[in-house]
């Protein structure tokens, strides 16, 4: 079972947060702080991102189409 704890969130919680069945509550704001995980979707979007922005950056790198004039 979870336990709540209230907190101030400027204060430093006495217990550690690497306490996986602990739920934090800061009653002011009404926040429950836990552990949590990242779903596998958010991981395919992410690495599909990235795989896009590698591709789009190579295929369409181009130097620019007009040549910069110095102007003295």
């Amino acid at each position: 079972m979870n336990q709540l704890q209230d907190n101030d969130p400027a204060s430093t919680p006495s217990k550690s947060h690497d306490d996986k069945n602990t739920v934090y509550l800061y009653g002011a704001a009404g926040i429950r702080e836990r552990h949590g995980y990242i779903p596998l979707w958010l991981w395919g979007v992410a690495l599909a991102l990235s795989i896009w922005g590698v591709y789009y950056l190579i295929t369409y790198w181009e130097e620019p189409s007009v040549p910069v004039i110095s102007q003295r």
